[in-house]
């Protein structure tokens, strides 16, 4: 039971970043999420306690407030921690573009998968803006913001309540359905286009439809055809595609990665195993060296500029990214080891505000701490 916990504690930690919400580092308020005999508080950036542990669970702060859940509810708080919007949520994600998206009905399961319910929309008042309606919806982003329709909640072989059969569309923030739910997959708008999913079968889950992927503007036209097997989202010019190649188990794709522009025109030809999105002009590729993947840098030329050396390459944030096995160390963008945690650090998280989390997990326990730039604890892991 407890490494349920400690997994489902993860979960509400980085939800936001799993559903496609990437934190600003402006955004945060100076308030970082901290766990202390099962209560969640907040500390500012040198560890102090600005917010007591009193809430069930509570995510990131994002334009001023933060979802907390008390009593079984989830409501929202400023960053004095005022309750702001009186908790009377089953869920609720963080305020993007001045709205935010809510549950109604839904449950979360042990694994800490939200299922079920209506998504809505309210803004910072707690007003409805779009009432709930949606079997799924996610963040605004560019100003629009991309929701289910239809379907059904089922099993699928052994996996647990999944959605299929429905449809993704996008609407705007008068609630207007501005791009018709036609995809059997979609992601969110980067740069102005969105990465979406044609054909497939509407019998199986939509990451194991099939498909093909292809990019729209904020239209709804399709300007990179699909052709694709698998893609990324636009950061920096260029996004990560693969076009030949097969499918896996659950919709993993195998074959050769590369880059292309907006035109869909390759500019970083085919030739890695993995290819992450670029950030801070970097991005995480896989090769084969020596009958063994690791991965490494490119630049957006498609330079090698840090060798592939490593188990793991995840994206830079604030000048450093997280690399090997359960990303447990950070270099800089020259490569160099920079901060490498005590042995007892199971796991790390990316630089945001200066503060990056970690995760200290044992078989009887599980803890949460922060450490800054330089390695340091500014929050000792607790529970």
């Amino acid at each position: 039971m407890r490494a349920v916990l400690c997994f489902f504690t993860y979960f509400l930690l980085s939800a936001l970043t799993l559903l496609g919400q990437q934190k600003n580092a402006t955004e945060s308020g100076g308030r970082f999420v901290v766990f202390v005999d099962g209560k969640a508080g907040y500390i500012n950036r040198i560890g102090h306690i600005v917010i007591p542990p009193q809430f069930d669970y509570a995510f990131d702060f994002h334009e001023g407030l933060a979802p907390v859940k008390i009593d079984g509810m989830w409501g929202y708080i400023d960053t004095t921690g005022n309750i702001v919007i009186k908790p009377q949520f089953d869920f609720c994600r963080s305020f993007s573009g001045g709205w935010a998206v809510v549950n109604f009905g839904g449950q979360g399961e042990e694994t800490g998968i939200w299922v079920g319910g209506k998504w809505g929309y309210i803004d910072t008042s707690g007003k409805y803006v779009v009432e709930p309606q949606f079997n799924q919806g996610y963040d605004f982003s560019e100003g629009l913001a991309l929701v289910y329709i239809g379907g059904e909640l089922t099993k699928y072989k052994n996996l647990r309540d999944v959605w299929i059969g429905g449809k993704w569309g996008y609407i705007d923030k008068t609630g207007k359905m501005v791009i018709e739910p036609n995809f059997l997959n979609a992601h969110e708008f980067h740069e102005g286009l969105a990465a979406v999913m044609i054909g497939g079968s509407k019998k199986k889950p939509e990451f194991m439809a099939g498909g093909k992927w292809g990019y729209i503007d904020k239209t709804g036209k399709m300007v990179i055809e699909p052709n694709f097997l698998d893609v990324g989202d636009f950061h920096e010019g260029m996004a990560a595609a693969i076009i030949n190649g097969r499918r896996g188990k659950y919709g993993t794709v195998y074959g050769k990665w590369g880059y292309i522009d907006k035109s869909g025109n390759w500019l970083i030809k085919p030739q890695f195993r993995w290819a992450s999105d670029f950030h801070e002009g970097l991005a995480g590729v896989k090769i084969e060296v020596k009958k063994l993947y690791r991965e490494g840098y490119i630049d957006t030329t498609g330079n090698m500029v840090i060798q592939p050396q490593f188990e793991g390459a995840w994206e830079f944030h604030e000048g450093l990214a997280r690399i090997g096995i359960s990303h447990k160390r950070y270099i800089d963008k020259t490569g160099n080891i920079v901060i490498n945690p005590q042995p007892e650090v199971t796991e790390c998280e990316d630089f945001y505000d200066g503060l990056a989390r970690v995760k200290i997990e044992r078989r009887n326990s599980c803890k949460w701490g922060y450490i800054d730039k330089l390695g340091n604890y500014v929050w000792n892991p607790t529970e």
